[in-house]
């Protein structure tokens, strides 16, 4: 018998735990005779030599990889043979990082599955699913035109490594965030030592100044200048970016920079550019250029070679850089009777849950400790989530 209240969102701050819904389970004990149990494994090289791997019917007890075991538990095949013998699926994550390129869709609850709960929990914190990928083999960044852009200071601490077989989508530039803009997660994000480092940009602290070139209808949108700098210090830059209070201090947004005009000294924001229009003096930060890699920390994507630029604040040694990759790590859809708990999911912290009504994201910046989410209901999302920052 399951008694579930309708889905609601509310945080208790003392506790510093957010709950997605509410559900009260009632349900009677499963004989752990029935149930069918698989140690997950990040890599294969760490099974024991007693250790079964998980055949295309199911076993008791049997181990495999994160992602064989969600292809196999949902295959129609493996479901048919579940029907009846077990009453209770159970991936238990050992310790280490699940490194995912791609995000894990999970459909459970229906069919041969329907009266079959699925548990899947980590090992505490030591448990991670990461969405990024280690970026190794690293070079001094000295040759090149790419790196002829860089400030001659910077030269001899820059370095760079070769990404473009990592699994990025280089074809796609940062989208716009901010106020009133989709919140996306963001992808290419930089972390050494696990700590998220900053974007290369100008200024370094702090904001620079709007200026508004003269002559500009009052329905301009998308023209600026920057005070003190020109734009001819960033002619060269593909994928420039402009991050601005543009009109009002509580309306940022960030644009892709679609036109410079170096004999004018303007900048164009792409698209439509800021909805409320663009007003001097007003707080802007130019993003994403090499030419501004001045200093410990900063990073720059060259996408169109594949190529990570990275002033180290350390020493650089191989697994202490990663960037992420994937934009989610978590799909469950159309699901009940799912319960995931006791694990990291990071870089970036993203799970979605979706039914035939609703969708609710989850997302925590670069990491979140995921206690429970139990998912009990087919058409409704209505679900338990207990994080901790």
């Amino acid at each position: 018998m399951f008694l579930k209240f309708r889905s609601r969102v509310s945080t208790c701050l003392r506790c510093k735990r957010a709950f997605l819904g509410t559900v009260l389970v009632c349900k009677t004990a499963v004989s752990a005779a029935a149930v069918l149990d698989m140690a997950i494994r990040p890599d294969v090289s760490v099974f024991g030599s007693n250790e079964v791997r998980c055949p295309a019917k199911p076993v008791p007890r049997c181990s495999a990889r994160l992602d064989e075991a969600f292809a196999l538990i949902q295959s129609p095949e493996w479901q048919r043979e579940l029907g009846g013998r077990y009453t209770k699926v159970h991936l238990r994550l050992a310790e280490g990082t699940y490194r995912l390129t791609m995000p894990l869709s999970l459909r459970w609850g229906q069919g041969e599955t329907s009266n079959v709960p699925l548990e899947v929990t980590g090992s505490g914190a030591g448990t991670v699913l990461s969405a990024a990928a280690e970026v190794t083999r690293w070079r001094p960044a000295t040759i090149g035109e790419a790196a002829s852009r860089l400030p001659l200071f910077a030269r001899s601490h820059v370095h760079v490594a070769d990404v473009s077989e990592l699994g990025l989508d280089l074809s796609l530039s940062p989208p716009p965030r901010g106020f009133g803009l989709p919140i996306i997660p963001t992808t290419t994000e930089v972390f050494y030592r696990n700590a998220p480092q900053p974007l290369a940009a100008w200024p370094n602290q702090g904001y620079g100044r709007i200026l508004r070139p003269e002559g500009l209808p009052a329905t301009d949108k998308i023209s600026f200048a920057v005070a003190g700098r020109t734009v001819r210090a960033w002619q060269n830059e593909p994928d420039l970016q402009a991050f601005g209070y543009w009109f009002w201090d509580w309306a940022a947004q960030s644009y892709r920079v679609a036109g410079r005009d170096a004999a004018a000294n303007v900048m164009t924001l792409a698209d439509r550019g800021s909805p409320y229009g663009i007003r001097e003096g007003q707080r802007v930060r130019v993003e994403n250029s090499l030419a501004e890699l001045d200093m410990a920390g900063e990073w720059y994507l060259d996408r169109r070679r594949g190529e990570l630029y990275f002033w180290p604040p350390d020493t650089l040694n191989d697994g202490e850089i990663e960037i992420s990759i994937a934009e989610t790590l978590l799909n469950i859809e159309y699901s009940q009777n799912v319960t995931v708990r006791d694990m990291f999911i990071e870089k970036p912290a993203v799970m979605r849950l979706r039914s035939g009504k609703a969708e609710m994201s989850y997302w925590s910046g670069s990491r979140f400790a995921m206690q429970v989410i139990a998912l009990w209901s087919l058409w409704e999302v209505l679900a338990v989530v207990c994080v901790t920052a």
